[in-house]
């Protein structure tokens, strides 16, 4: 995106659709909220640090039966970005029909190209899969980019260090 290789940011959709092994996290059990308030915040914010502000948001997160001691863990969401953004998410932790079919995938459209994300550790988690990067510029095909770390946790590393600083007294300044 720094280089200008898609151009201007048309479309967002981020996809998922995969089975989460929501025994593994316990202390989310009796939550009213599950899935945008732990996971797809994350997302919100990575769109929201590339396009700023929404002029409006419209969301459903819904549970599923299947797990009545959860809150939501299924999430529609557009964010308004005006006449020329489309930028929208779906996403579905409760696909338990097996591997195929299952996704994870962040896509970016431009005016000059587009980029298509695989968020590998959300397969088959824990274990995961690697995860995977491809971008395409006007004039050339589909080229794979090496990816170093994993979204989870190297996308964390300057946030969390932040917050550790924090409360531990080294930065006197609030949350950046």
């Amino acid at each position: 995106l720094e280089r200008g290789w898609i151009g201007q940011i048309l479309d967002v959709d981020i996809h998922l659709n995969l089975h989460t092994p929501w025994e593994q996290f316990p202390f989310l059990k009796n939550l009213e909220r599950v899935e945008i308030l732990v996971h797809s915040v994350h997302y919100l914010d990575w769109i929201r640090s590339i396009l700023g502000e929404p002029q409006g948001v419209y969301a459903r997160t819904v549970g599923h039966p299947q797990f009545p001691e959860l809150g939501s863990t299924r999430t529609s969401a557009i964010l308004d970005y005006g006449d020329t953004v489309r930028c929208s998410l779906s996403i579905n932790h409760n696909f338990a029909f097996g591997p195929n079919h299952q996704v994870a995938a962040i896509r970016i459209e431009g005016d000059r190209g587009a980029a298509v994300v695989k968020l590998g550790l959300l397969l088959n988690y824990p274990e995961g899969e690697p995860d995977e990067l491809e971008i395409i510029t006007k004039g050339t095909s589909w080229q794979p980019v090496a990816v170093r770390g994993g979204w989870f946790p190297d996308a964390f590393i300057g946030t969390m260090s932040n917050l550790q600083r924090f409360a531990d007294g080294e930065d006197e300044n609030t949350l950046k």
